[in-house]
């Protein structure tokens, strides 16, 4: 409910084009035509889904083929990730897909997007084999896998997290092997619902695990998407550059 995958989506960015390897990203909630869409509007800063008409979405996306074009092809013409849009709760298949992806593809980033489509209907001793074979599979071959999490409904007497309230590791939907074998624990917050469209629309980031440079707390980043950008910004940028002049107070 935090809108996740606009963060998603601008890790995916920014890695194909900035990273020298290559990404596969195991879609369980878009099919390769609504990912794209999505990915596309991103890239023009327009939302191509709320255009009216079907002509319009299409006419976008011709207008604007060369500047996606450069996201989908490096140089060579090759691609620069794989989707994995038939993605199956069969795990065992989903490990062959993986580890065919590394060994013919070269991928050295999986992203699961989000795992609990993927593991969260299964037995909690068949989650933690799931996540000890990530585990497994990152050691032996270096790569990266970032798992895209839901979390748990906020108990009673709590603030919920759809306006905002606190998230710990130990609210994140599934097995607890999840936050256990990750590298970096990272938790976005937004209060969905608050009357301030700018707040709405501002996004806390938390870091409550971080084997890489153990720098972790609260709010170590205050994003915001601006409608009219269709972008996430750094708050103090978006702040300095008058995006919030004519937004709602």
């Amino acid at each position: 409910s935090t809108g996740k995958s606009v963060f998603v989506n601008e890790i995916v960015l920014h890695w194909i084009m900035n990273s020298p390897y290559k990404m596969l990203i195991v879609s369980l909630e878009d099919n390769a035509g609504s990912y794209g869409t999505k990915i596309a509007s991103r890239i023009i800063g327009e939302k191509i889904m709320a255009m009216r008409t079907p002509e319009e979405r299409t006419k976008a996306l011709v207008d604007n083929s060369d500047q996606i074009e450069k996201f989908l092809l490096n140089n060579e013409g090759e691609d620069r990730f794989i989707l994995m849009e038939d993605a199956t709760s069969d795990l065992e298949s989903m490990k062959k897909a993986v580890i065919q992806a590394i060994k013919v593809y070269n991928c050295k980033i999986i992203l699961i997007d989000p795992l609990a489509s993927l593991i969260s209907s299964k037995p909690l001793d068949v989650q933690i084999d799931w996540m000890n074979w990530e585990e497994e599979i990152r050691r032996i071959h270096g790569v990266t896998f970032i798992n895209v999490a839901h979390t748990k409904k906020s108990t009673s007497g709590e603030k919920a997290h759809s306006e905002g309230g606190s998230i710990s590791e130990e609210q994140i939907k599934g097995t607890s092997q999840i936050s256990a074998t990750a590298t970096v624990n990272i938790i976005l917050r937004r209060n969905k619902v608050a009357e301030d469209e700018i707040e709405r629309n501002t996004t806390y980031v938390d870091i409550t695990k971080n084997r890489t440079v153990g720098v972790t707390g609260r709010d170590l980043a205050k994003i915001y998407y601006s409608n009219e950008h269709h972008m996430l910004f750094d708050y103090s940028y978006a702040e300095s550059s008058g995006f919030f002049k004519g937004v709602d107070a």
